[in-house]
């Protein structure tokens, strides 16, 4: 029987497939593309040690990703900005964000490996939409392309 499980890992291994293909347009997808198979991992290492073990056994797995997430979104928005004041940014939110992390399980989250910790996610989503959001309003415009055809327009705003 098909479950919207096999549905989302289906079309999550689609999008990993076509940006295999596609990363020849931009080598900053290969970023992006290293991070659709680093969650394809997490998902499918997940799903099978939901099948060795208990479900409430395998969140150290998610707990592990969120952390990389943000550190490839980071280095992503570090290719493909040319401004000086971003890039230095993100160099100075890469050790702040990590050490942000160490602090939040060990002082806030004592239960790593038992429950998702969403105080990392949330830093993680807030730093990746703040890095969007000033990508967004530094954008290079490419000749003879609309500013919303711009493909980091429709990546920053996603």
């Amino acid at each position: 029987m098909i479950t919207l499980k096999s549905i989302y890992l289906f079309i999550y291994v689609i999008a990993f497939s076509i940006g295999i293909y596609v990363k020849k347009y931009n080598k900053a997808l290969l970023i992006l593309i290293a991070l659709i198979g680093l969650g394809l991992f997490t998902e499918f290492s997940a799903n099978i040690a939901h099948i060795i073990y208990r479900k409430e056994d395998v969140i150290f797995i998610y707990n592990f990703y969120i952390p990389l997430e943000y550190i490839f979104y980071a280095f992503f928005f570090y290719y493909v900005n040319e401004n000086i004041l971003i890039k230095k940014t993100i160099l100075i939110s890469l050790p702040i964000y990590i050490l942000c992390v160490f602090i939040l399980i060990k002082y806030v989250d004592s239960n790593y490996d038992k429950a998702f910790i969403n105080s990392i996610y949330m830093l993680g989503g807030t730093l990746t939409i703040f890095l969007s959001s000033w990508t967004l309003f530094i954008i290079k415009p490419i000749k003879k392309i609309k500013f919303i055809a711009h493909p980091l327009f429709w990546f920053c705003t996603g």
